[in-house]
């Protein structure tokens, strides 16, 4: 079959010729060009909120998902059992890739992680295109390692159905939920690479991770983190690895809930117009939603699990704390 190349297309072979001679260079120099591809996209995927979705619809289809994948599951297990291939190999979640379904149904543990970090397929934009004026963010959810298991009957396979929430200003995007699994990857061409407009330099992107549950109960929150975009450099590519914890307004955090990995890269038209609106105050954001639980998983992304305008004695005892903190510090700076 021939098609028109597309701008991705175009991009891809660019970046291969041009880097071909140097593999280290190439790898970092053909997903920055991936992602200025996707800055030219004029079709990107508008996103969808999973928690928006007919939780009756997506269970059907998960139950659908989990029949369906029983028998390629059964001769994987009996090929790993009698064949002298001892190398077990793992059912790729969501799904496999549509345009290469049968080289991305299984992979190797080692080979998931390499499928993992490859550049991201599917860009999906994330509110409306030209809503800000400052530049662009793009940041891709990779992986997260060691989520806690927050549902019944790990024995048998029922583990943290993984979704992960970020919220930009009044922007609010989520990934596909992966099933059963505590430490989950999400593939280049699944819903995780998503295209902000940036309206402010000191709005931070927020993070939260969470378990999907049907039913009158809210989804149940595991962790989150918060990402000051000030720190970043223009037209680098960053993967970062930051640990998740119940909340950050807390100055005894306690363990943490696992970690998550994020790629992400900003890209911003006219500096000197960036600095100029960093003296300015951020304005007010709100964040819509149609469903009472949508609200709850947002809140828990910007605001963690405590409301500041409820009374609640650890949050109290952590302003005190972070009172004695500045004037440890302040005396310090006086005596110097």
């Amino acid at each position: 079959r021939i098609r028109l190349a597309s701008e991705f297309d175009i991009a891809f072979m660019k970046s291969l010729a041009k880097n071909k001679t140097s593999s280290n260079r190439a790898n970092v120099a053909l997903q920055t060009t991936l992602i200025q591809s996707g800055a030219g996209n004029k079709n990107l995927k508008p996103a969808q909120l999973i928690t928006e979705r007919d939780e009756n619809l997506l269970a059907a289809e998960t139950s659908v998902k989990a029949i369906v994948s029983l028998p390629p599951i059964a001769q994987e297990s009996m090929r790993y059992l009698f064949s002298n291939d001892t190398e077990k190999r793992i059912f790729v979640k969501p799904f496999a890739d549509p345009a290469r379904p049968e080289e991305t149904t299984w992979f190797t543990e080692e080979g998931l992680h390499q499928e993992c970090y490859k550049p991201s397929t599917n860009w999906i934009q994330a509110g409306q295109a030209g809503s800000g004026s400052l530049g662009k963010v793009y940041l891709e959810v990779l992986e997260c390692r060691g989520l806690p298991n927050t549902d019944a009957g790990e024995s048998i396979g029922n583990k943290t159905d993984a979704f992960i929430s970020l919220v930009y200003g009044d922007i609010m995007v989520q990934t596909e939920v992966i099933d059963d699994v505590c430490s989950p990857m999400w593939m280049p061409w699944s819903s995780r690479a998503f295209v902000f407009q940036m309206s402010h330099p000191s709005t931070a992107i927020y993070i939260g991770v969470a378990d999907y549950d049907v039913g009158p109960l809210e989804h149940e929150c595991i962790g989150r983190v918060a990402i000051d975009m000030g720190k970043f450099f223009p037209g680098t590519l960053y993967t970062l690895t930051f640990k998740l914890f119940e909340s950050s307004n807390l100055t005894e955090k306690g363990e943490d809930s696992g970690t998550i990995t994020v790629r992400l890269r900003i890209e911003i038209p006219n500096e000197k117009k960036y600095l100029m609106e960093g003296w300015k105050a951020p304005g007010r954001n709100w964040v819509n939603s149609q469903q009472w639980k949508s609200h709850r998983v947002a809140k828990y992304c910007v605001d963690g699990p405590h409301d500041e305008e409820v009374f609640e004695m650890r949050l109290f005892r952590s302003h005190i704390n972070e009172l004695l903190t500045q004037k440890t510090y302040l005396s310090y700076a006086i005596s110097d």
